[in-house]
C-alpha cells in the first residue's frame, strides 16, 4: 500500500499508519475501533489510519492483508508551543489521499477495492466549510464519515446536513470518567462542549466505580438522542479503559 501510494504520487512520500481512532503515530495494531450500526448490532474492525505527512516509517504490509476498510485524514497539527522548532509538512490533503486511493481501487485493488472513510467535525465553529470539505471528500470516494465526540444534542443539524448530501455517519461516542476528565474536556480540548448538566452529574469525591458508572449513564443517554440520526456509532475508549467501552458496547445493543 505505502509503495504503490508512491508510485501514483510521483515523489517519494510515506503515510503513516495507525490503528483505531486516536492512535496516531502507532507502528503496529494497538486498538480496535468498535462500532454498532442504528439497528442495534454491533461489530469490531481494524480500520488503518493513514496519514497525509511525509514520514520515515509505515506499516508493514502484513498488518494490512484482509484489511479493505480505511481512514483517510490530514494527520494532527503540530502543537503551538513546538511550532519554533518543528515544522509540519503535509505533502498532500485527506481529500487528494483519497482521490489516490479511489484510483488505486480502481487498478491495483479492482479484485478487492478499499471502502474509503473520512473525518467529520460537527462541532466547529463554521459548520458551512466544514460541510464543503465533507463535498470534497465524497467527490474523491468516501462513503462513511467518523466524528468527533458529540456531547451536545445542538450539533445534530450539521450531522443532518451531512446525511443528505449523501454521507454515511459513525458518531463519535467518548465515555467521561471523572470529575476532572469532565472539567478538562470542556475548558482544554478545542471544540469540544460539554454541557454544564453533564458536567454537574460528576462530583470529586466520586469514587472511581462511581464515577463510570456516571459516565457509562451519560454515554448512553446521549447514544440514545443521537440514534435517529446516526448510521452508526464508535466508541473512543477513554485511557485504554476497555472494559467501559464493552460495556456501552453490549447495552447498546439493547437500545
Amino acid at each position: 500500500m505505502p509503495g504503490a501510494s508512491e508510485q501514483r504520487c510521483g515523489h517519494r512520500y510515506h503515510f503513516r499508519f495507525s490503528y483505531g481512532p486516536g492512535q496516531a503515530g502507532s507502528s503496529g495494531v494497538r486498538s480496535q475501533a468498535s462500532a454498532g450500526n442504528r439497528d442495534g448490532g454491533a461489530a469490531s474492525f481494524l480500520l488503518p489510519r493513514p496519514e497525509c505527512q511525509r514520514s520515515a516509517g509505515h506499516a508493514p504490509r502484513s498488518q494490512c492483508e484482509n484489511i479493505r476498510t480505511i481512514l483517510a485524514v490530514t494527520g494532527d497539527h503540530v502543537p503551538e508551543l513546538n511550532r519554533g522548532y518543528i515544522k509540519p509538512v503535509f505533502n498532500v490533503t485527506s481529500a487528494k489521499l483519497m482521490e489516490m486511493i479511489s484510483q488505486m481501487n480502481q487498478d491495483v485493488f479492482a479484485d478487492s477495492p478499499f471502502t474509503i472513510g473520512g473525518a467529520f467535525n460537527p462541532n466547529v465553529a463554521n459548520p458551512k466549510a466544514e460541510l464543503a470539505r465533507l463535498e470534497k471528500k465524497l467527490k474523491a470516494g468516501a462513503v462513511f464519515f467518523l466524528t468527533q465526540p458529540i456531547f451536545d444534542e445542538g450539533r445534530i443539524s450539521t450531522v443532518k446536513e451531512a446525511r443528505a448530501m449523501g454521507a454515511k455517519m459513525l458518531l463519535g461516542i467518548m465515555p467521561l470518567i471523572s470529575y476532572r476528565n469532565a472539567v478538562y474536556m470542556n475548558n482544554e480540548v478545542p471544540g469540544i462542549q460539554i454541557p454544564t448538566a453533564y458536567v454537574n452529574r460528576f462530583s470529586p469525591e466520586m469514587s472511581r466505580e462511581e464515577a463510570q458508572r456516571t459516565g457509562v449513564e451519560i454515554a448512553l443517554e446521549i447514544a440514545e438522542s443521537l440514534r435517529p440520526h446516526a448510521d452508526g456509532f464508535y466508541f473512543m475508549t477513554p485511557f485504554n479503559r476497555a472494559e467501559i467501552v464493552a460495556e456501552l458496547i453490549e447495552k447498546c445493543r439493547k437500545m
